[in-house]
């Protein structure tokens, strides 16, 4: 009887222990796949990012033909935020509210209610 609770008391502890060892993932500031940049303020949850996208290229011209560029800010709350997306130099204009979700270690994804002009072709 007293091994059994000697054997229960040390699983217990050695639960408490790995649970106190994995810590849940936060996003970092960084490059991001796929053209994603990351500013995070931990202090204060603050989350700035900037997207830029390109495709289609244009020989004659030596550039992209198409390209998608905003702004993202919001807040994390736990692994996902509430963002505001805009066009650089036109935050009254034209304003996208989504979500930005941390899916693993510098990995996240984002949902827009709508896109940006010229981000379907991206």
């Amino acid at each position: 009887m007293l091994l059994k609770m000697k054997e229960k008391i040390g699983l217990v502890v050695f639960v408490l222990f790995i649970n106190s060892c994995i810590v849940d993932a936060q996003i970092e500031s960084g490059i991001y796949d796929n053209g994603l940049k990351v500013a995070y303020n931990p202090s204060v949850s603050l989350l700035t990012a900037y997207y830029e996208g390109y495709s289609g290229y244009d020989e004659s011209a030596d550039s992209p033909r198409f390209s998608c560029v905003f702004y993202i800010h919001g807040y994390m709350k736990d692994s996902i935020s509430e963002v505001e997306t805009y066009f650089p130099l036109d935050k009254s204009e034209v304003l996208i509210n989504g979500k930005i979700k941390l899916l693993k270690k510098n990995v996240v994804s984002i949902k827009l209610n709508s896109q940006h002009g010229g981000c379907w072709n991206v």
